[in-house]
Protein backbone atom coordinates (compact mmCIF):
# COMPACT_ATOMS: atom_id res chain seq x y z
CA UNK A 1 0.00 0.00 0.00
CA UNK A 2 2.90 2.34 0.79
CA UNK A 3 5.24 1.16 -1.96
CA UNK A 4 6.54 3.94 -4.21
CA UNK A 5 5.55 4.10 -7.88
CA UNK A 6 6.82 5.89 -10.94
CA UNK A 7 6.15 9.61 -10.52
CA UNK A 8 6.13 10.46 -14.24
CA UNK A 9 2.49 9.52 -15.01
CA UNK A 10 1.31 11.72 -12.14
CA UNK A 11 3.42 14.61 -13.41
CA UNK A 12 1.97 14.33 -16.93
CA UNK A 13 -1.53 14.01 -15.49
CA UNK A 14 -0.96 17.13 -13.36
CA UNK A 15 0.26 19.15 -16.35
CA UNK A 16 -2.57 18.28 -18.73
CA UNK A 17 -5.23 18.42 -16.02
CA UNK A 18 -3.98 21.87 -15.04
CA UNK A 19 -4.11 23.05 -18.66
CA UNK A 20 -7.72 21.87 -18.99
CA UNK A 21 -8.77 23.64 -15.79
CA UNK A 22 -6.92 26.80 -16.78
CA UNK A 23 -8.65 26.83 -20.17
CA UNK A 24 -12.06 26.33 -18.56
CA UNK A 25 -11.50 29.02 -15.92
CA UNK A 26 -10.12 31.45 -18.52
CA UNK A 27 -13.28 30.96 -20.59
CA UNK A 28 -15.43 31.90 -17.59
CA UNK A 29 -13.18 34.85 -16.77
CA UNK A 30 -13.22 36.30 -20.28
CA UNK A 31 -16.89 35.61 -20.96
CA UNK A 32 -18.21 38.19 -18.49
CA UNK A 33 -21.81 37.36 -19.39
CA UNK A 34 -21.50 34.01 -17.57
CA UNK A 35 -20.91 35.72 -14.25
CA UNK A 36 -23.25 38.64 -15.00
CA UNK A 37 -26.20 36.38 -15.84
CA UNK A 38 -25.64 34.24 -12.78
CA UNK A 39 -25.53 37.14 -10.34
CA UNK A 40 -28.74 38.82 -11.59
CA UNK A 41 -30.79 35.98 -10.13
CA UNK A 42 -32.84 36.59 -7.01
CA UNK A 43 -33.02 32.90 -6.15
CA UNK A 44 -30.47 30.09 -6.13
CA UNK A 45 -31.22 26.39 -6.02
CA UNK A 46 -29.07 25.60 -3.01
CA UNK A 47 -28.29 22.11 -1.81
CA UNK A 48 -29.91 20.91 1.44
CA UNK A 49 -27.92 22.22 4.39
CA UNK A 50 -25.99 24.74 2.29
CA UNK A 51 -28.47 27.62 2.10
CA UNK A 52 -25.95 29.74 3.97
CA UNK A 53 -23.51 29.60 1.05
CA UNK A 54 -24.41 32.44 -1.30
CA UNK A 55 -22.72 34.17 -4.25
CA UNK A 56 -20.43 37.11 -3.53
CA UNK A 57 -20.75 40.44 -5.27
CA UNK A 58 -19.52 40.89 -8.84
CA UNK A 59 -16.01 42.09 -7.96
CA UNK A 60 -15.51 39.38 -5.35
CA UNK A 61 -16.72 36.61 -7.69
CA UNK A 62 -14.32 37.83 -10.38
CA UNK A 63 -11.51 37.80 -7.84
CA UNK A 64 -12.37 34.20 -6.96
CA UNK A 65 -12.17 33.21 -10.63
CA UNK A 66 -8.86 35.10 -11.06
CA UNK A 67 -7.44 33.37 -8.00
CA UNK A 68 -8.50 30.00 -9.42
CA UNK A 69 -6.88 30.81 -12.77
CA UNK A 70 -3.58 31.70 -11.10
CA UNK A 71 -3.83 28.51 -9.05
CA UNK A 72 -4.38 26.48 -12.22
CA UNK A 73 -1.17 27.93 -13.70
CA UNK A 74 0.74 27.10 -10.51
CA UNK A 75 -0.78 23.63 -10.47
CA UNK A 76 0.31 23.02 -14.07
CA UNK A 77 3.94 24.05 -13.60
CA UNK A 78 4.15 22.52 -10.13
CA UNK A 79 4.70 25.75 -8.20
CA UNK A 80 3.30 25.69 -4.66
CA UNK A 81 1.52 22.56 -5.80
CA UNK A 82 -0.23 21.66 -2.53
CA UNK A 83 -1.53 25.19 -2.00
CA UNK A 84 -2.71 25.52 -5.59
CA UNK A 85 -4.49 22.14 -5.33
CA UNK A 86 -6.34 23.27 -2.23
CA UNK A 87 -7.24 26.63 -3.80
CA UNK A 88 -8.61 24.95 -6.92
CA UNK A 89 -10.53 22.35 -4.93
CA UNK A 90 -12.05 25.01 -2.66
CA UNK A 91 -12.91 27.31 -5.57
CA UNK A 92 -14.55 24.63 -7.68
CA UNK A 93 -16.43 23.29 -4.66
CA UNK A 94 -17.68 26.76 -3.68
CA UNK A 95 -19.07 27.50 -7.16
CA UNK A 96 -20.50 23.98 -7.45
CA UNK A 97 -22.44 24.30 -4.18
CA UNK A 98 -23.92 27.69 -5.04
CA UNK A 99 -26.64 26.36 -7.30
CA UNK A 100 -27.89 22.90 -8.26
CA UNK A 101 -28.41 24.00 -11.84
CA UNK A 102 -24.61 24.16 -12.11
CA UNK A 103 -24.38 20.41 -11.62
CA UNK A 104 -22.44 18.87 -14.48
CA UNK A 105 -20.74 15.50 -14.47
CA UNK A 106 -17.39 17.04 -15.45
CA UNK A 107 -17.72 19.65 -12.70
CA UNK A 108 -18.29 16.93 -10.11
CA UNK A 109 -15.44 14.79 -11.47
CA UNK A 110 -12.99 17.72 -11.39
CA UNK A 111 -13.80 18.26 -7.71
CA UNK A 112 -13.23 14.58 -6.90
CA UNK A 113 -9.94 14.46 -8.81
CA UNK A 114 -8.73 17.66 -7.15
CA UNK A 115 -9.57 16.21 -3.74
CA UNK A 116 -7.41 13.19 -4.53
CA UNK A 117 -4.61 15.34 -5.97
CA UNK A 118 -4.31 17.22 -2.68
CA UNK A 119 -2.89 14.03 -1.16
CA UNK A 120 -0.78 12.93 -4.13
CA UNK A 121 2.77 14.33 -4.59
CA UNK A 122 2.32 14.86 -8.32
CA UNK A 123 5.03 17.53 -8.16
CA UNK A 124 7.82 15.00 -7.49
CA UNK A 125 9.14 15.61 -11.02
CA UNK A 126 8.54 18.00 -13.93
CA UNK A 127 7.76 20.83 -11.49
CA UNK A 128 9.20 24.06 -10.14
CA UNK A 129 8.80 22.70 -6.61
CA UNK A 130 11.09 19.74 -7.37
CA UNK A 131 13.90 22.11 -8.39
CA UNK A 132 13.99 23.72 -4.97
CA UNK A 133 12.98 20.68 -2.93
CA UNK A 134 14.65 17.39 -3.80
CA UNK A 135 13.05 15.57 -0.87
CA UNK A 136 9.49 15.49 -2.20
CA UNK A 137 8.23 11.94 -1.54
CA UNK A 138 7.32 9.70 -4.45
CA UNK A 139 3.69 8.79 -5.15
CA UNK A 140 2.56 5.56 -3.55
CA UNK A 141 0.61 2.56 -4.76
CA UNK A 142 -2.58 3.49 -2.91
CA UNK A 143 -2.59 6.93 -4.55
CA UNK A 144 -2.28 5.42 -8.01
CA UNK A 145 -5.16 3.05 -7.34
CA UNK A 146 -7.26 5.83 -5.80
CA UNK A 147 -7.38 7.70 -9.12
CA UNK A 148 -7.84 4.49 -11.08
CA UNK A 149 -10.72 3.56 -8.79
CA UNK A 150 -12.38 6.93 -9.33
CA UNK A 151 -12.22 6.50 -13.09
CA UNK A 152 -13.56 2.97 -12.77
CA UNK A 153 -16.55 4.26 -10.80
CA UNK A 154 -17.40 6.72 -13.58
CA UNK A 155 -17.07 4.19 -16.40
CA UNK A 156 -18.75 1.24 -14.70
CA UNK A 157 -21.77 3.10 -13.35
CA UNK A 158 -22.19 4.86 -16.69
CA UNK A 159 -22.34 1.40 -18.27
CA UNK A 160 -24.64 -0.14 -15.67
CA UNK A 161 -27.18 2.67 -15.93
CA UNK A 162 -27.29 2.15 -19.69
CA UNK A 163 -28.86 -1.25 -19.02
CA UNK A 164 -32.34 0.25 -19.02
CA UNK A 165 -35.32 -0.18 -21.32
CA UNK A 166 -35.00 3.16 -23.12
CA UNK A 167 -31.29 2.85 -23.92
CA UNK A 168 -31.64 -0.77 -25.05
CA UNK A 169 -34.37 0.27 -27.50
CA UNK A 170 -32.21 3.05 -28.89
CA UNK A 171 -33.45 6.10 -26.99
CA UNK A 172 -32.53 8.89 -26.81
CA UNK A 173 -30.13 8.16 -29.70
CA UNK A 174 -33.02 7.81 -32.17
CA UNK A 175 -34.47 11.14 -31.04
CA UNK A 176 -31.13 12.95 -31.31
CA UNK A 177 -30.20 11.44 -34.67
CA UNK A 178 -33.42 10.53 -36.53
CA UNK A 179 -31.51 10.13 -39.79
CA UNK A 180 -29.18 7.41 -38.44
CA UNK A 181 -29.72 3.81 -39.56
CA UNK A 182 -30.72 1.00 -37.21
CA UNK A 183 -27.21 -0.44 -37.43
CA UNK A 184 -25.79 2.92 -36.37
CA UNK A 185 -28.19 3.06 -33.42
CA UNK A 186 -27.13 -0.38 -32.20
CA UNK A 187 -23.46 0.56 -32.54
CA UNK A 188 -24.15 3.48 -30.21
CA UNK A 189 -26.26 1.41 -27.82
CA UNK A 190 -24.18 -1.71 -27.37
CA UNK A 191 -20.86 -0.05 -28.14
CA UNK A 192 -21.50 2.40 -25.31
CA UNK A 193 -22.36 -0.36 -22.85
CA UNK A 194 -19.42 -2.57 -23.78
CA UNK A 195 -16.97 0.33 -23.72
CA UNK A 196 -18.07 1.57 -20.30
CA UNK A 197 -18.03 -1.88 -18.70
CA UNK A 198 -14.87 -3.23 -20.34
CA UNK A 199 -12.49 -0.30 -20.69
CA UNK A 200 -11.02 -0.46 -17.18
CA UNK A 201 -10.01 -4.16 -17.46
CA UNK A 202 -8.53 -3.42 -20.90
CA UNK A 203 -6.46 -0.56 -19.49
CA UNK A 204 -5.32 -2.54 -16.46
CA UNK A 205 -4.11 -5.56 -18.45
CA UNK A 206 -0.71 -4.67 -19.88
CA UNK A 207 -1.21 -6.66 -23.09
CA UNK A 208 -4.42 -4.80 -23.95
CA UNK A 209 -3.87 -1.33 -22.52
CA UNK A 210 -2.70 0.06 -25.88
CA UNK A 211 -5.97 -1.14 -27.42
CA UNK A 212 -7.74 0.40 -24.44
CA UNK A 213 -6.05 3.75 -25.09
CA UNK A 214 -7.13 3.69 -28.74
CA UNK A 215 -10.72 2.93 -27.72
CA UNK A 216 -10.66 5.69 -25.10
CA UNK A 217 -9.51 8.21 -27.72
CA UNK A 218 -12.13 7.10 -30.25
CA UNK A 219 -14.95 7.09 -27.70
CA UNK A 220 -14.30 10.47 -26.12
CA UNK A 221 -13.35 12.32 -29.28
CA UNK A 222 -16.54 11.00 -30.92
CA UNK A 223 -18.55 12.26 -27.94
CA UNK A 224 -16.92 15.67 -28.21
CA UNK A 225 -17.67 15.94 -31.93
CA UNK A 226 -21.27 14.72 -31.69
CA UNK A 227 -22.48 16.13 -28.41
CA UNK A 228 -20.23 19.11 -27.61
CA UNK A 229 -20.09 18.23 -23.90
CA UNK A 230 -17.46 20.79 -22.92
CA UNK A 231 -14.26 19.40 -21.38
CA UNK A 232 -15.68 16.16 -20.03
CA UNK A 233 -14.17 13.94 -22.77
CA UNK A 234 -10.75 15.48 -22.18
CA UNK A 235 -11.07 15.16 -18.40
CA UNK A 236 -11.63 11.43 -18.95
CA UNK A 237 -8.82 11.13 -21.49
CA UNK A 238 -6.05 12.74 -19.45
CA UNK A 239 -6.02 10.32 -16.44
CA UNK A 240 -5.59 7.39 -18.85
CA UNK A 241 -1.84 8.06 -18.61
CA UNK A 242 -1.96 6.53 -15.12
CA UNK A 243 -2.50 3.10 -16.67
CA UNK A 244 0.83 3.26 -18.50
CA UNK A 245 4.56 3.45 -17.80
CA UNK A 246 6.59 0.97 -15.75
CA UNK A 247 5.42 1.31 -12.20
CA UNK A 248 8.94 0.85 -10.81
CA UNK A 249 7.66 -0.26 -7.43
CA UNK A 250 10.19 0.15 -4.63
CA UNK A 251 9.86 -0.83 -1.04
CA UNK A 252 9.89 1.79 1.67
CA UNK A 253 12.35 1.37 4.54
CA UNK A 254 11.57 -1.35 7.04
CA UNK A 255 8.97 -0.25 9.60
CA UNK A 256 10.05 0.62 13.11
CA UNK A 257 9.35 -1.95 15.81
CA UNK A 258 8.42 -1.13 19.35
CA UNK A 259 8.61 -3.39 22.37
CA UNK A 260 5.11 -2.38 23.40
CA UNK A 261 3.75 -3.93 20.22
CA UNK A 262 5.49 -7.27 20.98
CA UNK A 263 7.25 -7.45 17.66
CA UNK A 264 4.49 -6.05 15.48
CA UNK A 265 5.48 -3.09 13.26
CA UNK A 266 4.36 0.33 14.40
CA UNK A 267 2.31 1.75 11.50
CA UNK A 268 -0.26 4.44 11.04
CA UNK A 269 -2.16 2.62 8.33
CA UNK A 270 -5.42 2.17 10.21
CA UNK A 271 -6.55 5.76 9.74
CA UNK A 272 -5.63 5.69 6.06
CA UNK A 273 -7.40 2.39 5.52
CA UNK A 274 -10.49 3.69 7.29
CA UNK A 275 -10.60 6.86 5.18
CA UNK A 276 -10.04 4.92 1.96
CA UNK A 277 -12.79 2.47 2.89
CA UNK A 278 -15.15 5.34 3.66
CA UNK A 279 -14.35 7.05 0.35
CA UNK A 280 -14.90 3.82 -1.59
CA UNK A 281 -18.18 3.18 0.20
CA UNK A 282 -19.49 6.68 -0.58
CA UNK A 283 -18.51 6.47 -4.24
CA UNK A 284 -20.33 3.15 -4.60
CA UNK A 285 -23.37 3.67 -2.38
CA UNK A 286 -24.30 7.17 -3.54
CA UNK A 287 -24.96 6.10 -7.16
CA UNK A 288 -26.81 3.00 -5.95
CA UNK A 289 -29.29 5.12 -4.00
CA UNK A 290 -31.02 5.68 -7.34
CA UNK A 291 -32.61 2.23 -7.03
CA UNK A 292 -34.34 3.23 -3.78
CA UNK A 293 -36.70 5.49 -5.74
CA UNK A 294 -39.61 4.30 -7.86
CA UNK A 295 -39.73 4.99 -11.57
CA UNK A 296 -37.10 6.17 -14.01
CA UNK A 297 -34.71 8.58 -12.27
CA UNK A 298 -33.99 10.29 -15.59
CA UNK A 299 -37.66 11.35 -15.54
CA UNK A 300 -38.17 12.04 -11.84
CA UNK A 301 -34.57 13.28 -11.18
CA UNK A 302 -34.71 11.54 -7.80
CA UNK A 303 -31.33 10.05 -6.94
CA UNK A 304 -29.92 11.01 -10.32
CA UNK A 305 -27.27 13.49 -9.26
CA UNK A 306 -23.84 12.07 -8.36
CA UNK A 307 -24.71 8.72 -9.94
CA UNK A 308 -22.90 9.02 -13.30
CA UNK A 309 -26.04 8.65 -15.40
CA UNK A 310 -25.01 10.17 -18.71
CA UNK A 311 -26.66 10.58 -22.11
CA UNK A 312 -29.75 8.63 -21.01
CA UNK A 313 -32.51 11.17 -21.45
CA UNK A 314 -33.87 13.90 -23.67
CA UNK A 315 -36.63 16.10 -22.28
CA UNK A 316 -38.32 18.28 -24.84
CA UNK A 317 -40.47 20.89 -23.09
CA UNK A 318 -43.76 21.36 -24.92
CA UNK A 319 -45.12 23.88 -22.44
CA UNK A 320 -44.54 25.18 -18.93
CA UNK A 321 -46.69 27.36 -16.73
CA UNK A 322 -46.43 28.27 -13.07
CA UNK A 323 -49.02 30.32 -11.28
CA UNK A 324 -49.96 31.46 -7.80
CA UNK A 325 -53.37 31.34 -6.13
CA UNK A 326 -54.28 33.68 -3.30
CA UNK A 327 -55.66 31.39 -0.56
CA UNK A 328 -58.13 34.08 0.54
CA UNK A 329 -59.48 35.46 -2.72
CA UNK A 330 -58.61 32.48 -4.95
CA UNK A 331 -57.25 34.99 -7.44
CA UNK A 332 -54.84 33.41 -9.92
CA UNK A 333 -51.66 35.07 -11.14
CA UNK A 334 -49.11 33.78 -13.64
CA UNK A 335 -45.50 33.81 -12.45
CA UNK A 336 -42.87 35.30 -14.76
CA UNK A 337 -39.71 33.28 -14.10
CA UNK A 338 -37.47 35.88 -15.74
CA UNK A 339 -38.18 38.21 -12.81
CA UNK A 340 -36.48 35.82 -10.37
CA UNK A 341 -34.05 33.44 -12.08
CA UNK A 342 -31.85 33.58 -15.15
CA UNK A 343 -32.51 31.84 -18.45
CA UNK A 344 -30.18 28.93 -17.76
CA UNK A 345 -31.66 28.26 -14.30
CA UNK A 346 -35.12 28.35 -15.81
CA UNK A 347 -34.20 25.85 -18.55
CA UNK A 348 -32.85 23.39 -15.99
CA UNK A 349 -35.66 23.91 -13.48
CA UNK A 350 -38.60 23.25 -15.78
CA UNK A 351 -37.12 19.83 -16.62
CA UNK A 352 -36.55 18.96 -12.99
CA UNK A 353 -39.61 18.50 -10.73
CA UNK A 354 -37.47 18.68 -7.58
CA UNK A 355 -36.11 22.10 -8.49
CA UNK A 356 -39.56 23.26 -9.58
CA UNK A 357 -40.91 22.41 -6.13
CA UNK A 358 -37.93 24.11 -4.46
CA UNK A 359 -38.59 27.32 -6.39
CA UNK A 360 -42.32 27.08 -5.60
CA UNK A 361 -41.65 26.93 -1.87
CA UNK A 362 -39.54 30.09 -2.11
CA UNK A 363 -41.77 32.11 -4.43
CA UNK A 364 -44.79 31.36 -2.25
CA UNK A 365 -43.24 33.42 0.56
CA UNK A 366 -43.00 36.48 -1.71
CA UNK A 367 -46.76 36.88 -1.65
CA UNK A 368 -48.85 38.29 1.19
CA UNK A 369 -50.38 36.08 2.36
CA UNK A 370 -48.14 33.20 1.20
CA UNK A 371 -49.69 31.89 -2.01
CA UNK A 372 -50.49 28.44 -3.26
CA UNK A 373 -48.22 27.54 -6.16
CA UNK A 374 -49.12 25.22 -9.02
CA UNK A 375 -47.19 24.18 -12.12
CA UNK A 376 -48.01 22.52 -15.40
CA UNK A 377 -45.04 20.96 -17.18
CA UNK A 378 -45.75 19.15 -20.43
CA UNK A 379 -42.68 17.20 -21.51
CA UNK A 380 -41.83 14.71 -24.23
CA UNK A 381 -39.37 12.22 -22.76
CA UNK A 382 -37.11 10.19 -25.05
CA UNK A 383 -39.43 10.47 -28.02
CA UNK A 384 -42.66 9.66 -26.13
CA UNK A 385 -45.88 11.60 -26.43
CA UNK A 386 -45.86 14.73 -24.22
CA UNK A 387 -47.26 14.30 -20.72
CA UNK A 388 -47.41 16.17 -17.42
CA UNK A 389 -44.36 15.68 -15.24
CA UNK A 390 -45.94 17.37 -12.21
CA UNK A 391 -49.37 16.80 -10.70
CA UNK A 392 -51.20 20.02 -11.56
CA UNK A 393 -53.55 19.62 -8.57
CA UNK A 394 -50.78 19.69 -5.96
CA UNK A 395 -49.87 22.93 -4.18
CA UNK A 396 -46.09 22.82 -4.58
CA UNK A 397 -45.56 25.34 -1.79
CA UNK A 398 -46.67 22.63 0.64
CA UNK A 399 -44.03 20.15 -0.51
CA UNK A 400 -41.02 19.56 1.71
CA UNK A 401 -37.33 19.12 1.01
CA UNK A 402 -36.75 15.49 1.92
CA UNK A 403 -35.15 12.32 0.62
CA UNK A 404 -38.43 10.44 0.29
CA UNK A 405 -40.06 10.11 -3.17
CA UNK A 406 -42.00 13.19 -4.24
CA UNK A 407 -45.72 12.48 -4.45
CA UNK A 408 -46.25 15.44 -6.82
CA UNK A 409 -44.14 13.80 -9.54
CA UNK A 410 -46.29 11.89 -12.01
CA UNK A 411 -45.22 8.46 -13.21
CA UNK A 412 -43.73 8.16 -16.66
Amino acid sequence: MHSDVDERPFAYFRIFFGILMGWQIWTVLTTHRLIDDFLVSKFYFTYPGFDWIQPLNMAAMQNVIIMMFVASLCFTIGLLYRISSIVLFSGYLYIFILDQTLFFQQFYLIILLLFLMIWIPAHKTESIDSIFNTKIPAPQVWQLWAVRFQLAVVYIFAGLFKLNADWLTGEPIRTWFPEISSIGVWIFVYGGILFNLCIIPLLLYRKTNTLGLILVCIFHITNELLFNIAIFPWIMLVPTVLFFYPQRVTRNPQPHYDKATRGRPVTHNNTLKTLCTLYIAVQILVPLRTFLYPGDSSWTEEGRKFSWQMMLSYKNVESFQMYSVNPTTQKRRDIDLTQYINEFQSAVMIRNPLLTAQFARWISTKFDPPAEIYAQTLISFNGREPKDMIDTTVDLSKTTRRILPGQWIKAL
